[in-house]
């Protein structure tokens, strides 16, 4: 969450004011960041291996902007000489111990413990030269290099770069919930790149084994978004409905997903269903949202799964665009050939969000061409089933079409809330999977704050999400859910937050 990410970074800077670079609140008393920064704020050579005695300045600039606090160095990992000597234990790590008392609307922020980071989104912020007031950016985690650093990427065009006043910040880790490392290195041979090195938690927890008291596993839990397929393990209460998914989609070419917002049919469908398919043999699964532009985003799909590499990709969405405008193309033409080329026996495609063509796409001749296609291929094409989520409130405009009207007449599956037994299975097993414990009554408490609320089920993964943040020694407690206001109050502070970032 944004709001803790804030309340946590701190800015370093010279005696004489200037910024240097970054570091992040970890306990009531210490901030960490590098080393090379720290000797950067005392005016010497970034790579100075001796220990520093001097007072380091710093303030939180997004919570307590020019309330200057002052810290020692009292654990020093400095700059190895070279970067392919660098221990397990990882290097250029400064902890710091604050001799001040904190100002109000600091938090110190949880790091998450996680072996495997790759293609997880990230955001940081940083004080790049000239921006002393720091700027976010954001991209995409990549792998470990040898040294046990992981490279970060910035992915959009218009994003700031990470440059070295970066150096020292959080790393928030989008999809873990938590900082997941140290900005630390960027390539300064190849400023072309816009990539950058970070000090993963693990390394940061060895070099500091004061933190492992402060580190938590990954969260479980999904907050606002729907779980997705690498979420399955995590993903609970809906077995029986799930079930009933895989058999239809073995009998079917068409099954709908209908249920209320908030009830859950995206995840239904992607930690349910899919881990159950890819289980067995002859699956290929592909999946879209019809968006503004249907046609497109259906033909952007098959192009990805021909995987034609000799003809520009862009080039064969508008030729397969225009051919599927024209008449001149079905979706049977294309199946066989997607299937060959991937080796496999059956396509199953998902189209998330239905409602999307009512909400998003104001062209109704493309809606139309759309609907034709994708009904086309469910009744002439035998080795593809399409799965589709639909909102309940959306099902007048889908039936208002009569072809639609008629594919959907034994094809829906209707997804209706969660019993008790099923809601108690959402709190209890995911933290019981990584050894959480939930403290006598919470799960009770926590039920009915949310049971007759409708669309609960974000509601509820949103609760989770902060009570992880915010768990005591293994263990989710009743002080952390008075702390975070309950169900109510903690998503109407989230909107709030969201509503300043505008």
């Amino acid at each position: 969450m944004t709001v803790q990410l804030r309340a946590a970074i701190a800015r370093i800077r010279q005696a004489n004011g200037k910024v240097v670079g970054a570091g992040f609140l970890v306990s009531d008393q210490h901030i960490l960041t590098c080393a090379h920064v720290v000797n950067a704020a005392l005016g010497k050579q970034l790579n100075v291996r001796d220990r520093p005695n001097q007072e380091i300045d710093l303030d939180f600039p997004l919570v307590a902007s020019g309330n200057i606090l002052r810290g020692r160095v009292v654990r020093w990992i400095p700059v190895q000489k070279s970067s392919s000597i660098l221990p397990e234990t990882g290097a250029d790590i400064a902890l710091l111990e604050l001799e001040s008392t904190l100002p109000e609307g600091t938090q110190p922020i949880r790091l998450v413990k996680a072996e495997n980071l790759w293609k997880h989104p990230f955001r940081v912020f940083g004080f790049p030269e000239g921006q002393a007031v720091g700027v976010w950016t954001d991209g995409i985690i990549s792998n470990p290099q040898a040294n046990g650093r992981v490279q970060i990427e910035v992915v959009r065009a218009t994003a700031y770069p990470i440059e070295p006043g970066f150096s020292g910040s959080p790393v928030w880790d989008e999809q873990l919930d938590g900082v997941a490392g140290m900005t630390v290195a960027i390539d300064s041979k190849r400023p072309q790149v816009r990539a950058a090195f970070i000090i993963p938690t693990t390394q940061l927890i060895n070099a500091c084994p004061e933190l492992e008291e402060q580190a938590i596993p990954p969260c479980p839990y999904r907050g606002l978004f729907a779980f997705r397929e690498q979420d399955a393990k995590f993903f609970f209460g809906r077995e029986q409905f799930t079930q009933k998914l895989v058999k239809a989609v073995h009998k079917q070419s068409l099954v709908a997903v209908i249920g209320a917002s908030g009830s859950g049919k995206s995840s239904v469908v992607f930690a349910g269903l899919i881990p159950q398919l890819r289980s067995e043999e002859g699956w290929l699964i592909e999946g879209f949202r019809p968006g503004d532009r249907p046609l497109r985003n259906l033909t952007k799909t098959i192009v990805a799964l021909r995987k034609i590499e000799t003809i520009d990709p862009l080039d064969q969405i508008d030729q397969m665009v225009e051919k599927f405008q024209e008449g001149k193309r079905k979706l049977r033409d294309v199946i066989e050939d997607i299937l060959d080329r991937n080796n496999r026996t059956r396509l199953l495609l998902i189209a998330d969000q239905f409602e999307e063509l009512y909400t998003l796409c104001k062209d109704k001749s493309e809606r139309q061409i759309f609907l034709d296609i994708f009904l086309e291929g469910v009744n002439q094409t035998e080795n593809l089933t399409l799965v589709l989520t639909l909102r309940a409130d959306f099902c007048g405009y889908a039936l208002s079409y009569r072809p639609f009207a008629d594919a959907l007449q034994d094809a829906d599956r209707k997804l209706g809330p969660m019993n008790r037994e099923e809601l108690q299975k959402v709190i209890e097993k995911p933290a019981q999977l990584l050894g959480v414990r939930i403290e006598s009554g919470l799960t009770e408490r926590i039920l009915e704050a949310v049971e007759d609320e409708p669309g609960y089920l974000p509601l509820l993964e949103f609760a989770l999400t902060l009570l992880w943040a915010k768990q005591q020694n293994g263990q989710l407690t009743h002080q952390a859910y008075e702390d975070i206001g309950g169900v109510e109050k903690a998503l109407a502070e989230y909107a709030e937050e969201q509503y300043q970032n505008l």
